[in-house]
């Protein structure tokens, strides 16, 4: 084996096959971060890069059970008709929707980021707005 190959990390295996240090080792990392991760939800009651982008991850907290609202509520406040109701929480559910959907992906434009932010925001401040009717 040449020094250069012993440099990049790679070594012999008892076969003859040159095999990288990183590939015997892949298996490490995940296994860090899973634990490292169950550690700080036992220690917090939450992982802490929850927190990197708070915002982020209040939408996909909301999201999912903003639909579930949706889709099984059978009543609607009293200064809403049933349609209206329906409506409202339509534009709250596609705003944060598109919120999530932009933020995931790396392929959108600037405007298409500050469109579906400020739908997002509005999403929140519709939230903000009728929080004590959100119940079912």
């Amino acid at each position: 084996m040449k020094y250069y190959e012993k440099k990049a990390g790679l070594r012999l295996s008892k076969h003859g096959y040159i095999i990288s240090y990183y590939y015997s080792f892949r298996w490490v990392k995940p296994l860090y971060k899973t634990i490292k991760r169950k550690i700080l939800i036992l220690k917090y009651g939450f992982d802490t890069s929850d927190t990197w982008s708070l915002d982020y991850s209040l939408a996909k907290w909301i999201y999912p059970r903003l639909i579930h609202f949706k889709e099984t509520t059978n009543s609607h406040p009293t200064n809403f008709t049933s349609e209206e109701w329906d409506d409202l929480l339509g534009e709250i559910s596609d705003g944060i929707r598109l919120y999530l959907e932009v933020t995931c992906s790396n392929t959108c434009t600037y405007k298409e980021g500050q469109y579906a932010f400020l739908a997002y925001k509005h999403s929140m401040q519709l939230i903000t707005d009728n929080l004590f009717d959100l119940w079912d």
